[in-house]
């Protein structure tokens, strides 16, 4: 765990600084190692209890349900996780150990949004972003599905060197009378 996590230091930073930060990062692994059952200390009954409160407070989850679970944690010899006790094992498992993912996105998101295509909704560029991101390999996808959709809205295939013709609604307009007059003579 140590070595996924981010760095204590930043360039530049003062002595007080970094030694503020290399606590608070020294703290937080100490928190999060009383969540692996080999470093139990089974004698203690009240073992990791202040552990957890305080990284529920770090990770902003609900302290009394994430108490109770890490209770019932123990209580299991670590072998049954119970449901109160996923979502602060969920916010520790989604620490993000550098800024890498942040770049890859801001990487993906300079090859969507680009001078030809600057005219993007955030709507559509954040969809195109998802699917670049989490969305799976052009390989696993199938098209079909959505290829059958768009033809049965009468829409035209791709090969098709015709486009659609133009429907026309009959409405009545207000000049209609006179337009019918015009043709009679």
């Amino acid at each position: 765990m140590k070595e996924r996590l981010f760095t204590t230091t930043a360039n530049r930073a003062q002595a007080s600084v970094a030694a503020n930060r290399k606590e608070a990062y020294n703290s937080l692994i100490n928190q999060m190692a009383v969540l692996n059952p080999d470093n139990w200390d089974h004698d203690n009954p009240r073992f990791g209890d202040n552990e957890v409160r305080a990284l529920c407070d770090v990770l902003h989850v609900n302290q009394q349900e994430a108490h109770l679970g890490f209770t019932e944690y123990k209580a299991s010899g670590g072998r049954n996780i119970p449901n109160k006790m996923k979502k602060l094992l969920m916010a520790v498992d989604t620490l993000s150990p550098s800024n890498a993912d942040c770049e890859r996105g801001f990487s993906t998101m300079n090859n969507i949004i680009t001078e030809y295509r600057s005219k993007l909704t955030t709507k559509n560029a954040a969809n195109l972003l998802f699917i670049s991101s989490v969305g799976p390999p052009c390989r696993q996808w199938d098209p079909l599905p959505y290829v059958k959709t768009w033809l049965g809205k009468g829409r035209r295939a791709a090969h098709s060197t015709s486009c659609m013709a133009r429907r026309y609604t009959e409405e009545e307009s207000y000049f209609s009378p006179l337009w019918k007059m015009w043709k009679s003579v």
